[in-house]
């Protein structure tokens, strides 16, 4: 059975599900316990407040608990907390008719941490009114803690008690030690079934460099590292993710964690696109189709990479 899933306050096209299902993958005790905190919430319609890191799979497992819910066959709608206004949790408000939660199915709050204090103090007060209750279940996802956060990311404490029935944590990849090279080798091989490479193998230097790197922007940019296994070969990136680890290690004590997230995956992106390029002789069209985007985006990561020079070779 396929289930809905859509972004948004209505309803969008169906989609399969959350990119960063592979979170849930692994066989160490953390992933094993995720998968049955995902069982025994799918039975209940206790509302959820999931926490973790950026791209520790928050999406994911709500839209799995969903998915083995009784209520399956209804949409699944994400909210982007950042875009909600106070009218879309007013029964009595004209948007209210519009939202995902006066109708049946699953409501995922996105990031609620990027709710603003009106939209909280309006869901909140939707919550506690038992005169309209909410048709769809809600489950949220929160990238700091309910007891900490600065003036502009506090989470009221009356809706933390109302989402926060049941807390989940989901932890970082670096707390998953046992699970990085099996979520890699599953990614490698998505990867490479779409690629015109062959499979590369995990070697013993290839896990080495794999486990030894802790990962600070979790599964999106243990994806990245995927992509250039599949795409460049095992020669090239093991180098790749050496100096991954290499360029933590030197920034770690002046870089926020986040920040040094974002630096590699913008620094893996950057080397997987030249090398891409170069292989292709600078076609700017074949190297889109191997990097799996489109033409304008390629033009326009060439661009902000400074990667002119390189794509003039041969480009179309």
């Amino acid at each position: 059975m396929q289930t809905k899933h859509s972004a948004g306050i209505g309803f969008g096209a169906p989609q399969t599900g959350p990119a960063d299902s592979v979170a849930l993958e692994g066989n160490s005790s953390a992933a094993r316990q995720l998968r049955e905190v995902i069982s025994t919430l799918a039975a209940t319609n206790l509302p959820v407040l999931v926490i973790g890191e950026p791209g520790t799979g928050k999406e994911a497992l709500a839209f799995a608990i969903h998915g083995k819910s009784r209520i399956a066959d209804l949409p699944f709608t994400v909210i982007p907390c950042r875009d909600a206004v106070p009218e879309q949790f007013d029964p009595m408000s004209g948007q209210w008719d519009k939202s995902a939660l006066s109708r049946p199915g699953t409501v995922l709050l996105s990031r609620l941490n990027d709710m603003s204090q009106a939209s909280q103090s309006a869901l909140a007060r939707l919550l506690a009114d038992d005169a309209h209750p909410c048709a769809a279940r809600i489950l949220a996802n929160s990238e700091i803690e309910i007891d900490t956060g600065t003036r502009k990311t506090w989470l009221r404490e009356d809706l933390t008690r109302l989402l926060g029935q049941v807390v989940v944590r989901i932890p970082p990849l670096r707390h998953r030690h046992e699970d990085i090279v099996t979520l890699a080798e599953n990614l490698v091989e998505r990867f490479s079934t779409a690629s015109t490479r062959p499979l590369a193998p995990m070697d013993a230097p290839m896990r080495k460099a794999l486990e030894g790197h802790t990962w600070p922007g979790n599964i999106p940019e243990l994806e990245v590292a995927a992509k250039v296994i599949a795409l460049l070969g095992e020669r090239e990136s093991l180098a790749f993710i050496q100096n991954l680890h290499k360029a933590q290690q030197k920034d770690a004590a002046t870089i926020p964690l986040k920040e040094a997230a974002r630096a590699a995956s913008q620094a893996a992106e950057r080397e997987v696109i030249q090398k891409v390029l170069f292989r292709n002789g600078g076609n700017r069209k074949r190297a889109a189709l191997q990097l799996e985007i489109s033409y304008k985006a390629l033009l326009y990561k060439i661009k902000q990479f400074g990667l002119s020079r390189i794509s003039d070779r041969g480009a179309l």
